[in-house]
């Protein structure tokens, strides 16, 4: 049995669920909607027909598979989403309609809300060509009917909103080869648990075949080749490389060329992670490690940072949500693009020492120094007496004598009267 495997790039119906959550929620004055939905999910999505070639009223299958994670938490998000949907195909040739399936639901829950939640589904649809149906080749493409969400416990509406269609691929129909009859309806739809995808590992490199969104298909792991430095990508981050094009290599390696070392800081540990000048939709991780008995004088573990060197303005930045591990000896960071990274402690000052005095020497047969001459003793200066003193007696004996006339002029004119 053949598989073959169609990415839709409109990312339908999963991007319904992420545009509820951003088209419900108001944030502040202004609706969520006008945001985008990759400043909140990393996403894929995929479709497979069990056969390309079909015969008759044979029944196959479609596989739905879709994962969704939460890269920045949405406040009162919905709990779960439900899609009704139908299943259609038209004649390449002669644009002759049928319907494969005229009813499933697709059923999201619990709905990715917080930071690091994921939610992945995998679902097989049921599919069958009507009797009567033209042979050749038909392009396959589900068609929304009902779409809805559910906040706390209240169901809103909101198929108005989403896309009506989405293609899903083709296939071949081959009237009159099988029989069996058709039954009256589709077997029930089965929702089944999703099968992991097994990771992408590599020491100085990893690669993978690209997809057409540019999403990465599994969780993706690169360590250097001395084990000292790994970066961490999880599985559906949009990945591109300079050019815009879907990136399919990563690269960590010590680099050819270190980028200067800053003038405040000591370089511990540094490596070029690439492609230069990738970039991702959604934070990616780097962890490096350092040894403690190889710290410069004075550097402090808990201190240590993970920086990334801008080639343009030829400083170093200092990333974000920066973790060091004291007992594993390592230090983790998260970015959205690539460059030259590295450790980096804090540069302690180192002082200049500060000479001895130098005594100054005597000379051994140096003849004693003469002892000073004694000074001559000074005279007491002779007592004075004040000015002030002498008014003052001056002045007394006056109003004394002025007194004494006074009382003589009085007894004559006493005695005269007498």
């Amino acid at each position: 049995m053949t598989r073959r495997t169609f990415w839709s790039g409109m990312v339908w119906p999963l991007a319904i669920a992420l545009l509820l959550a951003l088209s419900l929620v108001p944030m502040g004055s202004s609706p969520a909607v006008t945001l985008s939905i990759a400043d909140y999910f990393s996403y894929s999505y995929t479709v497979q027909f069990s056969k390309s070639d079909i015969a008759g009223g044979e029944v196959f299958n479609a596989t739905v598979e879709a994962n969704a994670t939460c890269t920045n938490s949405v406040p009162l998000a919905p709990n779960e989403a439900s899609f009704t949907s139908r299943i259609v195909a038209i004649h390449q040739a002669s644009g002759d309609r049928v319907t494969l399936n005229s009813n499933y639901t697709l059923t999201l829950s619990p709905f990715p809300s917080h930071t690091g939640d994921s939610t992945q589904v995998s679902q097989v649809v049921p599919l069958q060509f009507p009797a009567g149906s033209q042979s050749g080749a038909y392009s396959v493409a589900g068609e929304l009917i009902e779409a809805k969400v559910k906040v706390g416990i209240i169901w809103i509406p909101v198929t108005g909103y989403l896309p009506s269609s989405q293609a899903l691929g083709s296939v071949t129909y081959i009237s009159g080869a099988a029989g069996g009859g058709i039954p009256a309806a589709p077997p029930p739809v089965t929702v089944l648990p999703s099968a992991p995808t097994s990771p992408i590992t590599g020491a100085g490199q990893a690669s993978w075949t690209p997809t057409g969104s540019g999403l990465t298909p599994a969780a993706i792991t690169v360590t250097s080749p001395d084990n000292k430095s790994t970066v961490t990508v999880t599985q559906g981050t949009l990945a591109r490389d300079n050019q815009g094009n879907p990136l399919a290599t990563i690269t960590c390696n010590p680099p050819a060329a270190p980028a200067p070392t800053p003038p405040d800081k000591n370089i511990i540990a540094v490596y070029d992670l690439g492609p230069p000048g990738a970039t991702f939709g959604s934070p990616i991780t780097i962890t490096m490690k350092y040894d403690p008995a190889s710290l410069p004088a004075g550097a402090v573990e808990g201190s240590l940072t993970l920086a990334f060197y801008n080639a343009t303005t030829g400083a170093w930045i200092t990333l974000n949500n920066i973790v060091v591990d004291t007992t594993n000896h390592t230090v983790s960071g998260m970015t959205d693009h690539f460059t030259q990274f590295a450790v980096l402690s804090s540069r302690v000052p180192t002082l200049a020492p500060v000479p001895a005095a130098t005594p100054t020497p005597t000379p051994a047969n140096a003849p004693a120094p003469a002892p000073a001459p004694a000074a001559a003793p000074v005279p007491a200066p002779a007592p004075t007496t004040p000015q002030a003193t002498i008014f003052g007696l001056i002045a007394a004996a006056a109003v004394a004598g002025l007194i004494a006339c006074f009382m003589v002029l009085r007894r004559r004119r006493t005695t005269a009267r007498h």
